[in-house]
C-alpha cells in the first residue's frame, strides 16, 4: 500500500529553508538521477514527485525507462554518488530498479531534521 502524499504548501516550505549546504545536496541529487536517466535509461518519462512519507518528506523520482540490476557491480559512480551524499546530510536513498521495469530513486531527509522545522 502507498502511504506517500503530497506535501502541504507549509511542508513544502521547509525545502526552502533548509540551510544552503543541505539544499545543495538534494539539489545536486536531483541532479545526478536526471542526468543518470537521460544517459542510461533512454525514458519516454521523468517524474518528480514532493510527498510526505510518514511525516518525512520525501522525493520520489521514477522514469519508465530500461532499468537496471540493482544488485550487479556497476562501473559507474552515479548510485555510490548519490549515497554518499544523502549520508553527508544523514538522510536515506532507496533505488528500485529492474531491467525493462524502469527506476525507482526515493529520497529521504532525516526525520529529526524535518521536526525541527514544523512549527
Amino acid at each position: 500500500m502507498d502511504t506517500a502524499r503530497p506535501l502541504s504548501k507549509k511542508k513544502v516550505d521547509f525545502f526552502d529553508s533548509l540551510e544552503g549546504d543541505k539544499k545543495l545536496v538534494v539539489i545536486r541529487m536531483v541532479q545526478e538521477c536526471l542526468n543518470n536517466a537521460i544517459k542510461h535509461a533512454s525514458p519516454q518519462l521523468i517524474s518528480i514527485h514532493l510527498v510526505e512519507e510518514g511525516g518525512i518528506p520525501t522525493l520520489l523520482i521514477r522514469d519508465d525507462g530500461v532499468g537496471f540490476d540493482t544488485h550487479s557491480e556497476s562501473s559507474g559512480l552515479g548510485i555510490k554518488n548519490l549515497k554518499s551524499r544523502i549520508k553527508a546530510i544523514n538522510g536515506q536513498v532507496d533505488v528500485v530498479s529492474g531491467p525493462n521495469k524502469g527506476t525507482q530513486i526515493k529520497i529521504q531527509l532525516e526525520n529529526a531534521i524535518y521536526a525541527n522545522n514544523d512549527t
